[in-house]
C-alpha cells in the first residue's frame, strides 16, 4: 500500500489547505506592525491582511476630517428625509393609477448587494469585536472610541453611510405597490 495519498485527495487538501489559510489570514489577530497602534494605544487588535481602500481610517487627520465633515453636514439629512417622504408620497400617488411592476430580479440582485456588504463587514470587524469582548469586557466593546480608527473605522463608516442606500428599500415597495408600513 502506498503511503502517497492520492491526486483527487492531494488537491483537495491542497485547495482546502489554501482556502483555510487565505480566509484564516483574514480572521488571525497578529502582532504586526501598524500605524493606528501609535495613534491609538486602545486599538486592541491588528489584522494579519489590510486591503488598500480600508486604509482611509489609518490616520487621526483623516479621521478628523471625516468627522468635520459630518459635523458640518448634519443639517443635509433633513433634505435627504424630505426628499424621501416627497418621493414616497408622490411615488404612491403616481403608481395608484398605474399596474404594479414586478421587479423580482432587480430586488434580488438589490437584496445580494446588501447582504454581501453586510457579511463582508461583518467578517472584517469581528475579529476586533471578538478580542474587545473577551480581552476588555463588553462595556469597553461598546462605550470606547478606539473603533474609530482602521479597518474597523472604515467598516463602521461604510455602515453608517450603507443607511442612505438603504433607502431605495421602499422605491421596490411603491412600485410593486406593496402596503407600506409608516
Amino acid at each position: 500500500m502506498s503511503s502517497q495519498p492520492s491526486p483527487v485527495l492531494a488537491d483537495s487538501y491542497t485547495l482546502a489547505h489554501t482556502i483555510e489559510h487565505d480566509l484564516g489570514s483574514l480572521f488571525h489577530l497578529t502582532p504586526i506592525d501598524h500605524p493606528t497602534r501609535s495613534l491609538n494605544p486602545n486599538v486592541t487588535a491588528v489584522y494579519s491582511r489590510e486591503f488598500g481602500f480600508e486604509r482611509l481610517f489609518e490616520s487621526r487627520q483623516s479621521v478628523d476630517s471625516i468627522n468635520s465633515w459630518m459635523k458640518d453636514n448634519w443639517k443635509l439629512s433633513f433634505v435627504i428625509v424630505a426628499i424621501y417622504f416627497f418621493l414616497i408620497f408622490f411615488g404612491r400617488m403616481y403608481m395608484s393609477s398605474r399596474p404594479r411592476y414586478e421587479l423580482r430580479k432587480p430586488l434580488l440582485l438589490w437584496n445580494l448587494f446588501l447582504a454581501s456588504f453586510s457579511i463582508a463587514g461583518t467578517i472584517r470587524v469581528w475579529p476586533e469585536f471578538l478580542h474587545a469582548v473577551f480581552n476588555r469586557g463588553i462595556v469597553y466593546s461598546v462605550c470606547d472610541y478606539s473603533f474609530a480608527y482602521s479597518i474597523t473605522g472604515f467598516w463602521a463608516f461604510l455602515f453608517c453611510m450603507s443607511k442612505l442606500p438603504e433607502l431605495v428599500d421602499t422605491l421596490f415597495i411603491v412600485l410593486r405597490k406593496q402596503v407600506l408600513i409608516t
